[in-house]
């Protein structure tokens, strides 16, 4: 909270300082995930390669497998910042959250337990507010402003595996992607071609195109690791 001065003027021939309380509110409650950098200096580990619709192309991009790991929570807003959360408490969390049904918003939820972080996407702060009352400092806390709803993310999913797993193209599989707010499909192969051909199918669909991530990978192995938040990859190739 902080005073502003506002003026100083006279009322019946007295002198008075005018001044105004105001709430301080930097950016609100919400961070823009484009704003959540990754900090992997001297990283050595396995290296994921995808591809995103920006600025009217598909523009390849990398970063480290369980990158959330190593987002540098400087360049976001963290709520309850003092909470320290054992591991099944974070979890449990996130699980609590992807189970809400009066956040229509929510985009996807994503932990870091050795941190004691949870990652959430919600679409306005209205239901931003929702999440941090039923997190109430159980966990430090990032809402990130999603664009996309995880019901429409999840009807988009399952019409493009639809279609795609049909096309002849070396898919391997889709699911919505909690991390990224957005449809992940994989190819085991990425060119031109491909993406032009995936194109035309999401134009066919009424999809975005920034509303899907495109990876390089193999055959499909489920996992059950329970830092990793994210629908099993049921529909794969």
């Amino acid at each position: 909270m902080k005073l502003y001065l506002l003026g100083v003027g006279s009322i019946g021939g007295v002198w008075v300082l005018l001044l105004a309380l105001a709430f301080w509110n930097p950016g609100g409650i919400l961070s823009d995930p484009a704003k959540l950098t990754i900090n992997w200096t001297g990283y050595e580990g396995p290296i994921e390669e995808y591809y995103v619709y920006e600025s009217g192309k598909w523009v390849k991009k990398e970063k480290p497998v369980l990158w959330w790991k190593y987002a540098d929570l400087r360049s976001v807003k963290v709520h309850f910042p003092n909470s320290k959360p054992g591991y099944d408490s974070v979890v449990g969390v996130g699980v609590a959250i992807r189970s809400s049904a009066d956040v229509p918003t929510y985009g996807g939820s994503f932990v870091d337990p050795d941190r004691g972080v949870v990652f959430v996407y919600v679409g306005n702060e209205e239901e931003g507010r929702k999440v941090l009352e039923k997190v109430n400092g159980s966990a430090k806390l990032v809402l990130l402003k999603g664009k996309y709803s995880y019901s429409q993310l999840r009807d988009w999913e399952r019409a493009l595996t639809e279609k795609v797993s049909k096309s002849g193209l070396p898919w391997t599989g889709t699911a919505v992607d909690d991390t990224m707010n957005k449809v992940f499909v994989g190819f085991e192969k990425i060119d031109a071609s491909l993406l032009k051909k995936l194109e035309n199918i999401l134009e066919e669909l009424g999809i975005p195109f920034d509303a899907v991530v495109v990876q390089k990978q193999g055959r499909v192995v489920l996992s059950l690791r329970s830092d990793y938040i994210l629908p099993s990859r049921e529909h794969s190739n």
